[in-house]
């Protein structure tokens, strides 16, 4: 196969095969994490029911949920109507 280009997005530096061929660039993949790793979870539908409430107190902890999309901001509020999540400042959790 020819090399018309060298970018690390069309081959891999390591085993010099087609980024879509390689296989070492699995273990390269950055973990999930933090606020971001929550979202692309809970969008993904990938979360226990558990860890979206964690998730949710975060953002209303740290304000993000009424900065971010409505959906995030109406969720917070469903989760704090029904006792799940509690105010942000309020160190007692449900």
């Amino acid at each position: 196969m020819s090399r018309d280009c060298d970018c690390d997005h069309c081959w891999c530096r390591d085993c010099e095969k087609p980024a879509n061929d390689c296989t070492c660039q699995e273990e390269k993949k950055p973990a999930k994490s933090g606020v971001l790793g929550f979202i692309m979870d809970f969008k993904g539908g990938e979360i226990s029911d558990e860890k979206m409430i964690e998730g949710f107190q975060h953002l209303i902890d740290t304000g993000l949920a009424w900065s971010l999309q409505g959906h995030y901001g109406r969720m917070a509020k469903g989760l704090l109507d029904a006792g799940h999540c509690v105010p942000a400042g309020q160190a007692d959790g449900p």
